[in-house]
């Protein structure tokens, strides 16, 4: 597969998964750690190291879906419309909880209400299916996403 267009140095990426890119810059060849809302713009480095348009690598699968239909790198900057939060992820129930106390301190009943509905078009219906065993395992991944 290839990317839908050619991508160049100065060119954005943004990405809707965990992807470790290496980049000479860092030294050690250490990965970079790109998360779900992180952007990265292209440089010739980056592209060189892959062997951008030579062989295969997630740069040939930038706006592809994968195996199971997910996009998991995408050309452009991040959609200005979209959280930079995952969803499913404790920080996104965080920006919720938030978002729902904020709007509890509304006093009007009618103003409260819709705010509620806007809370619930954006961030979806409440779920509440966290439990001590999922929370723990979210945790987890979430830490070790954050290096």
């Amino acid at each position: 597969m290839t990317a839908s267009k050619k991508l160049k140095a100065g060119d954005v990426v943004h990405f809707f998964s965990t992807v470790a890119i290496i980049d000479d810059d860092l030294g050690f060849n250490s990965p970079q750690v790109m998360t779900y809302g992180r952007e990265l713009t292209l440089t010739q480095k980056i592209l060189d190291y892959y062997g951008y348009g030579e062989r295969e690598s997630w740069l040939t699968r930038v706006d592809q879906p994968n195996r199971h239909g997910v996009i998991r790198v995408a050309s452009g900057p991040w959609p200005a419309d979209q959280l930079r939060t995952e969803p499913g992820s404790i920080a996104r129930d965080d920006q919720r909880a938030a978002a729902r106390a904020n709007a509890f301190q509304e006093k009007d009943a009618g103003k409260q209400a819709q705010r509620l509905a806007e809370i619930d078009a954006v961030y979806g219906k409440w779920q509440g299916s966290r439990n001590a065993m999922n929370y723990s395992r979210r945790t987890r991944r979430e830490e070790e996403d954050s290096f």
